[in-house]
């Protein structure tokens, strides 16, 4: 299972372009935040996480995403920021 403390150390492969953490509910906002040194990131999948607000604003200084997800998240008025990240392909918020 990855938490917070996972995506942690996860987020020391600064070559990383790909992460899916479909399910991962013990990730939150404070684990989101943790992925800021995640500069080549292309494509994350947050689908049913526990991404929330602090999370999302996190993950909009991620300057080289090209496709997020974002599914079953307890995202309020903050999917806002990520239309910040001017390169995604794909931001889709159900």
């Amino acid at each position: 299972m990855i938490t917070d403390e996972g995506l942690k150390n996860l987020s020391e492969l600064e070559q990383l372009e790909w992460l899916a953490l479909v399910k991962c509910r013990s990730v939150t906002g404070t684990g989101f935040r943790s992925l800021h040194k995640l500069q080549k990131l292309k494509y994350l999948d947050m689908n049913l996480t526990g991404l929330n607000d602090e999370g999302l604003a996190a993950i909009s200084q991620l300057g080289a995403i090209e496709s997020l997800h974002v599914t079953s998240a307890d995202h309020g008025r903050g999917i806002g920021v990520c239309r910040s990240i001017e390169e995604a392909a794909a931001i889709s918020p159900k």
